[in-house]
């Protein structure tokens, strides 16, 4: 058998670079269509606060704006979500909203007054034009504050700040979780070692090289067409769809044929390109929009937010016994279709065991809403801030007990496969033991 090469370390070929730095790549802002009009969005300039009034005179006097628009003069107009396409199967409280902000913000880089022009660059004269007056409110920002009976609700349509919240193991109900919760607490109680620590991981940005962007046209016989800065054209299709009621055959949803990165932060359903699409059926022109950078890292990119109070129980050959993890996760707004913020962290808490055999556990999430934007798919999808809780948790074992971080990781790592973990996750084939011992001799750890 031919032995395999060694990538670590290596250099390698690329094999697209040559066209992307020559000029010809076909990006969401290459895109040509005939006789567009530009948007730009005014967004909130405070975490939080009651819209007061919406002066959009001098915008609208200016020569080439075509439209103004603000989330009163469409909330009638386009329904809001959630929508049964944007919803995802697990029980929460989903906050309403449409693509421009209704009477309240709750994040700063909202989007507000949404400005139509013949040119990008009077589009956005336009938009610093808006004066927009608020009764500012304090803003919550501490997911544990907004969790309790102080603080105020921020979505009138929520009875509480938490936006999702669930126990992952012991059963579906709340004797089987309780039996489980005791049956952890004899675990840690008698265990020789126990590790407990509160792990804080912070709100990050992704930051791809191209930001979003959107082009839509309508076309009376054809329907609408879109393209746009998308990891998921499919799933968009089916909303566009049921937003505008427009049968799916007469939507057409796609990604340009190169993106300049995504990482996670172009699947969701965000709000700009329903706005977008909306103005290409209305207006009858084909509409662009393009963020800048300034936009994306105040309304996206924003992933992690999670604390952990983790709890790991341990017998003295290292092996472990037991982990408990209460886990509270910054949501931020939450408005933001599929996703909404939540479903990150909650594959986070299921995935807390990762690949280690503890089949004792016990493990719940809860999801506050904050004024900031809501979390965002990125890198590892909610899962990091488990990740790091655990493994930092071994290292501390591994220090406690005098033995080498890499052999207690080796003694708890599943041996047999399928398996299914405390949180129900289920591994069908592999060998995690072979993939450990040749990344080891790989990165030769001595």
């Amino acid at each position: 058998m031919e032995k395999q090469p060694n990538w670590v370390g290596k250099r390698y070929s690329r094999k697209e670079d040559e066209r992307l730095i020559t000029g010809r790549g076909e990006y969401i802002a290459d895109l040509k269509v005939d006789n567009p009009l530009h948007v730009k969005f005014a967004r909130s300039t405070i975490a939080h606060g009651e819209i007061v009034s919406i002066d959009t005179s001098a915008a609208e006097a200016l020569p080439g704006v075509v439209a103004v628009l603000t989330g009163d003069d469409i909330k009638d107009r386009i329904k809001p979500l959630p929508t049964p396409p944007t919803l995802p199967l697990l029980p929460a409280s989903y906050p309403r909203h449409w693509p421009l902000a209704v009477g309240h913000v709750k994040f700063n880089g909202e989007p507000v007054v949404a400005v139509v022009a013949e040119d990008k660059y009077v589009a956005e004269d336009a938009a610093e034009l808006i004066v927009i007056e608020y009764q500012e409110l304090p803003a919550i920002t501490d997911p544990e504050y907004a969790l309790s009976d102080k603080a105020p609700v921020i979505h009138s349509d929520m009875s509480t700040n938490e936006i999702f919240g669930m126990t992952l193991t012991g059963g579906v109900t709340e004797e089987e979780q309780a039996e489980n919760a005791a049956k952890i607490d004899k675990i840690i109680n008698e265990a020789d070692v126990v590790i407990s620590e509160r792990f804080r991981i912070h709100r990050c940005g992704v930051t791809p090289l191209e930001t979003r962007g959107a082009v839509a046209q309508w076309h009376d016989r054809t329907g609408l067409r879109v393209w746009m800065t998308t990891q998921r054209p499919h799933i968009d299709r089916v909303v566009f769809a049921d937003l505008f009621d427009i049968p799916q055959n007469r939507v057409q949803v796609s990604a340009p044929p190169d993106q300049g990165g995504a990482i996670g932060v172009k699947a969701p359903v965000y709000r700009e390109p329903l706005l977008i699409a909306y103005l290409a059926r209305e207006l009858r022109r084909p509409i662009r929009w393009i963020e800048s950078r300034e936009e994306h890292l105040m309304s996206v990119s924003q992933e992690r937010d999670q604390i952990h109070d983790l709890e790991l129980a341990a017998d003295k050959y290292g092996r472990i016994l037991a982990i408990r993890d209460r886990i509270i996760a910054d949501n931020g707004d939450g408005c933001e279709g599929v996703f909404w913020g939540f479903i990150m962290p909650f594959y986070g808490a299921a995935m807390v065991p990762n690949g280690y055999d503890v089949p004792n556990c016990d493990i719940s999430i809860r999801c506050a809403t904050t004024n900031k934007s809501a979390l965002s798919p990125g890198r590892a999808f909610g899962t990091m801030g488990a990740r790091f809780a655990v493994d930092r948790a071994i290292d501390m074992l591994a220090t406690k007990l005098d033995k080498d971080p890499a052999d207690v990781r080796r003694e708890n790592i599943i041996r047999e496969l399928p398996y299914d973990t405390a949180t129900g996750v289920h591994y069908d084939k592999g060998d995690f033991i072979a993939v450990w011992d040749k990344m080891m001799a790989a990165v030769d750890l001595s």
